[in-house]
């Protein structure tokens, strides 16, 4: 079998090379900085919500019964009370149904 002969690298593939390197290492860097940046991020939420836990819980409730009682709103404005009415009808019949459910 022939040996392929020995030859210098020429200098664009060296050039090259390098720049890929340095390519490579910046794409290194930038996914440790962001992968750094997410765990801080999910630390700060998970230490956020264990400090606040006690007074989350009425907002996220609110939250929900508000997600709930958007379409009764929206149906009540199509047959044509305001959406201030239609607040109000909504809040008298959600008390009217806690009043019924403890009695």
């Amino acid at each position: 079998m022939a040996k392929a002969p020995n030859r210098a690298p020429d200098q664009g593939s060296i050039e090259a090379a390098a720049e890929a390197a340095a390519a490579g290492e910046a794409a290194s860097l930038a996914f440790r900085r962001q992968v750094f940046f997410w765990l801080g991020t999910a630390v700060f939420l998970a230490l956020f919500l264990y400090v606040f836990s006690s007074i989350l819980l009425p907002f996220v409730a609110g939250m929900v019964l508000a997600y709930f009682l958007d379409p009764v709103a929206d149906r009540l404005q199509r047959l044509g009370l305001s959406r201030l009415m239609a607040t109000v009808v909504i809040l008298i019949a959600f008390i009217v149904v806690l009043v019924l459910a403890f009695v």
